[in-house]
């Protein structure tokens, strides 16, 4: 029925174009040598012979054709700024993104649909700096019926200009080493001519003048004021606004806005208007930065001019678009999907900065990105396939997106969207402004109707929030409008519908005959190949993002040292270090994690909670999603931290050596904090003894001690012996961010600090409403943040209190549970305050079932169930073994990830990947519900790798009571459930799960208590055909396959089809 629809308003479309006025142009491009800016003559791109360029004026409804003949020596195009181009984005002008340009001496004609628009918009080049050389002009649309009453319209349009080209300043610019200045124009033009001897207005008394003011500048910003006349704003970018007073406006490149000003009613005065061209790049210099000009507002030709106060700027109102209403009253969009961008900046050896959205600064491909997305069937919707250098995200049509992008660099830029605008919803600061010697930028939200526009101007230090919804196909580039930007990479592509334009999008013939004209291939990828072959795709330009990438280097050993305080035991360790330091992040940037292993076996590193998005093989589980590092080898992990902000932590993931120190948080901050507060506090928790575990293991199996898990001796406080941690620093009056982050192995712990208020913002990462609680109760794994806020005095100090306890063993004076404090200080010599004891029973303890995201993500529906049953045994080693079916969990011959790379469609079928991984195949977009059943004297600790889960209900299982247990009472989340990727379930007990699979991947599922190795585990493949689709291992992660004589295809034994001769047998479970 929608396609019904959508081919029923293009018959609507072609009709109406038939009946329309039709404004026929032609247009021959070429070069004029003329002085523009009455200093010296240069050449200037012109428009049959003539500069500047006409403005182009048609009205709503009148269909453009503008026949272009190229007279230049190089390509050309011509990008009809701020039109919708509905299915015609073909004519849009973006070189090598919709179209190939137009070659030397040949003709094209643009063919431009103003049915659904109006207002301020203009034409320029979209071909190398053609824009700057003088290829631009207004496009005004006037409207049918005026949006508001007035009697006489003017354009005013401003232009920065230079006696050279761009590409010779440029040139110059990387001589003189400026690399951190854009190149800079000398003067200004208004309407085309030197601003010193600029238009006049003439007014008339008591009559109401529509100015339509346009910055068509392209590396400086201007403002514009008329003093002693009232401006009133109606519309931005062709986009009508409710009627809003200013005294001036603040307009970056690209931005139009149309104002209401009415005369005097006398014609005793003349007036100036005035304009202040500036950039925040360049250092302040008289005369050259910023400059002033002046033009005359003309009543009367002999009247003089009226003397009026100046005013500093700081005092006057300006057109804050984040203060302006759409006048059709357009509502605030929802949030379907986030994308995240950071403007980031880098010097080549060459001195010119280059920009960049991404990991790569954007660059064309070999195909136009249109032609890519109309031919290549299903995997147009893979952003792999338009290239690295493209910076592509697909949307899904119906979608409605918000862009965040983050600018912690020294200049502005100016953010176009083609085809399109975006709502502007919240600016706010972001780094520090202030230390750079910029104003910092005040947080600001829109009202319930936000203005739409399709330039904005992001401030130096800052973020802004943009949102648009997805209402039909189209490539539409997104890019700085500032020359230097957009010519340096900062730009990324959407790929909005791509079945849409394959469906509605017919290429004309002409538009392919440009192509050819200059070998331009018009199907395929990027590179001009099918599927994922990128071969003789030139290298993208990787921008070294300072900040964005975090190169660590861990050299894993051991060292003897004692960490309890008692005796000295061997450790591992990080470059010869114990404790391993935290590890800190920004979202947005790059973990590259370089680990050498100097340990005599095999290591691997578990980034816990990091989702990997099709970069499974770094997820660190070996013989899961890789094969481990082998002893004496280097190995990189790349941790994208892009969707993800929050407490996580770093640990091995092979064998015991969690347990034997190699764990260390893992801080991902928000670039903008969630929810105010001063300072950060970390506290993280071990548990920890003396013996390695597996000496803990011979011994325990010695002793004969079934059913009991390995008991530790010791709690560790960020690395160290927790009976001599140090203070945790208050200062009066001020929040904290505490982040309490459980990296134990086999113990909970319940923290309080008693005396303060404590509430919950986050869980595992994941933002929640805050929600006020006595203590936290955490299993392995589980990580939590709260807000503190400290007292008004610093009359007492205060403790902090840790119970490490466990359910598997029975309570022993001095051994279990066990009791810690830790100081919090205010002053060091106050007195201690005296807080009194209160029953755990009459506490409030975090219970993820109690807490709400703060996304409002609804509780999922579900498609499928997944029953898995918590069981233990214990053979003859003495050693519990514990499963979740009929086999406990074992490795198998090849890493489950490559199995399901490798088996083609067998990837669906759960019996490739051997009994012993205890396999359940899920298919992309199902909700799935995992319900577990607990009828065992354990606590556990489920953990599921790549993602995180809802938990939506708890309640009894089996005698609880029976067996020396307190029973879990029934309990339901509410309308949005809480995610975390860690959470306990209880002895006799039952917990339900959800999750949706929107990507492939291997996702581990397992108790984190370390007897998890012993079996409580299963794995879950999601979409593998997408794995197959989407992934491509690096030939590192393989290599340390072959270096331990690992297979990397073929099912479980490494074997074709369902052939699994010399998979060592599964270890099943006697349940009885």
């Amino acid at each position: 029925m929608l396609f019904l629809i959508w081919e029923l308003l293009l018959l609507l479309n072609s009709a109406a174009i038939g009946f329309a006025e039709r404004v026929e142009l032609f247009w021959d491009i070429g070069r004029l040598n003329i002085s523009r800016d009455g200093y010296n003559t240069w050449d200037s791109i012109c428009v049959n012979n003539a500069v500047p360029i006409p403005p182009v004026h048609v009205t709503q409804g009148d269909v453009l054709v503008l026949n272009v003949r190229n007279s230049l020596d190089v390509p050309t195009a011509v990008h009809a700024h701020g039109i919708y181009h509905n299915y015609t984005d073909y004519y849009d002008g973006a070189e090598m993104v919709t179209e190939c340009g137009i070659p030397p001496g040949e003709n094209f004609t643009y063919i431009i649909d103003t049915t659904t628009q109006a207002g301020d918009l203009w034409i320029h080049g979209h071909v190398h700096s053609q824009l700057t050389d003088g290829f631009r002009t207004p496009f005004i649309i006037h409207e049918k019926v005026k949006p508001t009453t007035y009697d006489k319209d003017e354009v005013l349009y401003f232009e920065d200009w230079n006696e050279r080209t761009f590409e010779d300043m440029v040139a110059i610019d990387a001589k003189l080493k400026l690399a951190n200045i854009p190149p800079l124009y000398r003067t200004m033009l208004i309407n085309g001519v030197n601003a010193n001897t600029s238009k006049s207005l003439h007014f008339e008394p008591r009559k109401r003048y529509r100015l339509r003011i346009m910055s068509l500048s392209t590396s400086s910003w201007i403002k514009f004021r008329m003093p002693g006349h009232t401006m009133h704003v109606i519309s931005k970018d062709g986009v009508e606004a409710v009627p809003m007073e200013v005294d001036g406006l603040d307009l970056g490149p690209g931005q139009r806005v149309s104002i209401i000003v009415t005369a005097h009613d006398t014609a005793e005065f003349n007036y100036m208007y005035n304009v202040t061209l500036y950039a925040n790049f360049i250092p302040l210099y008289p005369g050259l930065m910023p400059r002033h000009y002046s033009g005359l507002i003309e009543y009367q030709k002999n009247a003089p001019l009226a003397n009026i106060p100046a005013v500093d700027d700081a005092q006057l109102v300006w057109n804050d678009v984040i203060n302006m209403q759409a006048r059709d009253r357009m509502p605030l969009l929802p949030v379907d999907r986030q994308i995240v961008l950071s403007i980031k900046q880098f010097i080549p050896e060459h001195g010119i900065p280059y920009y960049s959205f991404g990991d790569y600064a954007f660059n064309h491909s070999l195909v136009p990105i249109l032609f890519t997305a109309l031919s290549m069937g299903e995997l147009a919707s893979n952003s792999s396939v338009y290239g690295p250098q493209a910076q592509a995200h697909i949307l899904q049509y119906g979608e409605s997106i918000e862009l965040l992008v983050y600018n912690d660099n020294s200049k502005d830029h100016s953010l176009h969207l083609h085809r399109g605008e975006y709502q502007v919803v919240e600016v706010g600061p972001y780094g520090d402004a202030v230390a750079n010697n910029h104003t910092a930028v005040e947080f600001q939200k829109s009202g319930p109707s936000p203005m739409r526009c399709d330039v904005v101007t992001v401030r130096a230090y800052s973020y802004i929030k943009l949102r648009f919804h997805v209402n039909r196909g189209m490539v539409a580039l997104f890019h700085c409008h500032m020359m230097h930007g957009g010519y340096f990479g900062l730009a990324a592509t959407f790929i909005a519908a791509p079945e849409l334009l394959q469906k509605y999008v017919k290429v004309p013939e002409e538009a392919i005959r440009m192509c050819k004209l200059q070998g331009i291939k018009t199907s395929g990828n990027a590179a001009g190949n099918q599927g994922f072959d990128m071969t003789g795709l030139p290298p993208p330009i990787l921008v070294n993002r300072y900040a964005e990438r975090v190169e660590l280097f861990w050299d894993i050993g051991t060292l003897n040292i004692s960490r309890d305080g008692y005796s000295t035991w061997k450790s591992i360790c990080v470059n010869n270090a114990v404790p391993i330091p935290p590890v800190h992040v920004t979202q947005g940037d790059v973990l590259v994690l370089n680990v050498r292993n100097s340990l005599d076996t095999p290591t691997a590193v578990h980034a816990h909670g990091i989702y990997h998005n099709y970069t499974d093989y770094y997820d660190g589980a070996e013989m899961v999603t890789e094969c481990g590092i082998p002893p004496g080898e280097n190995f990189t992990y790349i941790i994208d931290t892009t969707d993800q902000v929050g407490n996580f932590w770093l640990h091995s993931h092979i064998q015991s050596q969690l347990t034997d120190g190699f764990r260390t948080p893992f801080i991902i901050h928000e670039k903008v904090k969630p929810v105010t507060y001063d300072e950060e506090k970390l506290l993280y928790f071990e548990d920890w003894d003396l013996r390695s575990f597996d000496d803990q293991m011979n011994i325990y199996s010695t002793l004969n001690a079934k059913k009991i898990p390995i008991a530790y001796r010791m709690l560790l406080v960020n690395g160290m012996n927790g009976n001599v941690t140090q203070p945790v620093v208050f200062e009066p009056g001020k929040r904290y961010r505490v982040r309490v982050v459980s990296l134990l192995t086999a113990f909970w712990l319940k923290f309080r600090m008693p005396g303060h208020t404590m509430h919950i913002i986050d869980q595992d990462g994941v933002a929640c409403n805050p929600v006020e609680v006595d203590g936290l109760d955490l299993g392995p794994g589980q990580r939590f943040s709260i807000l503190v806020t400290a007292h008004d005095t610093v009359e007492y100090n205060y403790k902090y209190n840790v119970t490490l306890y466990a359910n598997f063993v029975n309570p022993l004076p001095g051994i279990i549970p066990r009791y810690y404090n830790g100081p919090i200080e205010y002053h060091q010599n106050a007195p201690l305050k005296h807080i009194p004891d209160v029953e755990d029973n009459q506490l409030s303890w975090s219970n993820t079932l109690d807490l709400q995201a703060r996304d409002g993500m609804p509780l999922l529906p579900v498609d499928r169930q997944i029953v898995l049953s918590i069981k233990q045994f214990t053979p003859e080693l003495n050693i519990p073994v514990y499963t979740f079916g009929d086999y406990a969990y074992n490795h198998t011959l090849v890493p489950t990830l490559f199995t399901a790379l490798s088996m083609g469609n067998l990837a669906f079928n759960s019996s490739i990947y051997g009994p012993q991984t205890q396999a359940h195949v899920l298919h992309y977009g199902e909700s799935i519900e995992v319900l577990v059943y607990s009828d065992n004297l354990n606590d556990h600790s489920l953990h599921m790798h790549m993602g995180e889960y809802q938990v939506v209900e708890v309640g009894p299982y089996g005698d609880a009571v029976a067996n020396n247990r307190p029973a879990v009472a029934f309990q339901r989340s509410g309308s949005a459930p809480m995610r975390s990727d860690v959470v306990t379930i209880r002895s006799f007990s039952y917990i339900k799960l959800r999750f949706r699979v929107n990507h492939g991947a291997i996702i581990f599922f397992h108790c984190h208590m370390i007897h998890n190795f012993k079996g409580l585990a299963v794995t879950f493949i999601a979409a593998p055909d997408l794995l197959q689709k989407h992934m491509k291992v690096p030939n590192e992660v393989i290599r340390m396959c072959k270096l331990q004589n690992i297979k990397t295809s073929g099912n479980a034994a490494g074997n074709a089809g369902f052939d699994l001769t010399g998979l060592p047998q599964p270890l099943l479970v006697n349940h009885g």
